[in-house]
């Protein structure tokens, strides 16, 4: 009887055993987990702490480039060594289009009814107006001069006209060339020719592209077209323009 009596306590003794052991690995692998879940959610928040720093560092290195592109365009002391330009000059410099040069009836020079000929007044006029041209082509980088012939309303006298004939050479200098139009539209022809053949003559303008253009009678002194073709013969209808321009592609 004693011996069952100490089999029986060995057995309780080794099943309260076993339950303590399962119970303490049971608490064990409990706190394990608590702890390595804390550990895992440290870690995270670490890793997303160090990701913000790393874009709050890219940001700060991407506006500083900016800065250092914006001074490399920009020298804020150049604001105080730049000279403060006149009215005129900023005026000039807001034109997108260069202003028209109107020879018409300036000094009482314009041409004689029907002609083309250039009078002393008329050529002192032209003269004194390339130093304007050149200084307005270097403000709005021009290298072309268009020069436009315009007349009045008055027919001219039944003639021939030379002008397909005669005009090239004539703008090239030759010495025999005349022009001899037979309407206005080769009136305004002949006249811008030779105020053409006038300004290529002058080392001053040796730079540009001097075209000759004609608008004959079409064209109003108010740059409106004509709406009469009454004959009006009022001498400042009878005119130069010139203007300048870039060439196409510049």
């Amino acid at each position: 009887m004693k011996v069952r009596r100490d089999s029986a306590l060995h057995l309780q003794l080794g099943q309260e055993t076993i339950y303590f052991l399962l119970t303490t690995a049971i608490l064990i692998s409990v706190v394990l987990a608590v702890y390595v879940t804390q550990l895992v959610r440290a870690q995270a928040a670490h890793s997303a702490e160090i990701q913000k720093l790393t874009d709050d560092l890219e940001t700060v290195g991407a506006v500083v480039k900016q800065q250092q592109r914006a001074l490399l365009r920009f020298d804020p002391n150049m604001v105080t060594r730049m000279p403060s330009a006149t009215p005129n000059e900023t005026k000039k410099k807001k034109e997108e289009v260069p202003p028209i040069l109107s020879l018409a009836h300036a000094d009482n020079c314009f041409f004689a009814l029907g002609s083309a000929r250039l009078d002393s007044c008329f050529r002192s006029r032209i003269s004194q107006s390339i130093p304007e041209l050149v200084s307005l082509s270097r403000i709005h980088d021009a290298s072309i001069i268009e020069v436009i012939g315009h007349t009045d309303h008055s027919p001219l006298r039944s003639r021939g006209s030379n002008m397909d004939d005669e005009l090239i050479d004539f703008l090239n200098g030759s010495t025999g060339a005349t022009l001899s139009p037979a309407d206005n539209t080769g009136l305004g022809m002949a006249r811008a020719a030779a105020v053409t053949h006038l300004l290529s003559q002058d080392p001053r303008l040796k730079q540009f592209d001097i075209l000759p253009y004609s608008a004959g009678q079409a064209v109003s002194v108010n740059d409106t077209r004509a709406r009469s073709s009454s004959r009006i013969q009022r001498s400042e209808l009878r005119r130069i323009e010139i203007r300048l321009r870039k060439r196409w592609g510049d």
